[in-house]
């Protein structure tokens, strides 16, 4: 071989190592940590669905199995907070009617997203959340913050 495809077999393979290590060394992307909101809401909203579709009405954390979320980055300390979120969910029962012109209301559940720190242009304190209620109606809301937004395109897509 000459030296010229010596040189540029040599170069291709230290960028194909610089593609590799580099993400290691300087850690995750925002796009991939704001993934785990839309990671977690996922998984909060296909276990309501099940829930739901068993017992036509919604449950809590505890009656989906949720059973807690998953944040990676805190383990290798990638946020200054514990976490880079805060998740947290709110579950209001539904009352029954009673009859005699009593009405009773839907219960509804709740679950959010908000990051604890700023993630690129996204500002801390944005919120990716998502309800449902009794009927299975689903619906999501999303960050006003155009640049969280960019962070988590397909989260308005969540059905």
């Amino acid at each position: 071989m000459n030296k010229k495809k010596i040189a540029l077999i040599s170069a291709g393979g230290f960028i194909i190592l610089l593609l590799i290590f580099v993400p290691k060394l300087i850690g995750p992307s925002h796009e991939s940590i704001a993934f785990l909101a839309f990671e977690n809401i996922t998984r909060w909203a296909s276990l309501q669905v099940d829930y739901q579709s068993k017992h036509n009405k919604v449950g809590s954390l505890d009656d989906i199995g949720f059973g807690g979320y998953s944040d990676p980055y805190k383990l290798n300390n990638r946020c200054k907070e514990k976490d880079c979120f805060k998740f947290y969910g709110k579950f209001t029962p539904g009352i029954p009617a009673v009859g005699f012109g009593i009405k009773g209301s839907p219960g509804t559940s709740r679950f959010c997203a908000e990051n604890n720190e700023d993630l690129g242009k996204c500002k801390a304190g944005n919120k990716w959340c998502v309800s449902m209620d009794d009927a299975g109606k689903l619906k999501v809301s999303e960050p006003e913050d155009k640049s969280c937004k960019k962070l988590t395109p397909n989260f308005s897509k969540l059905r």
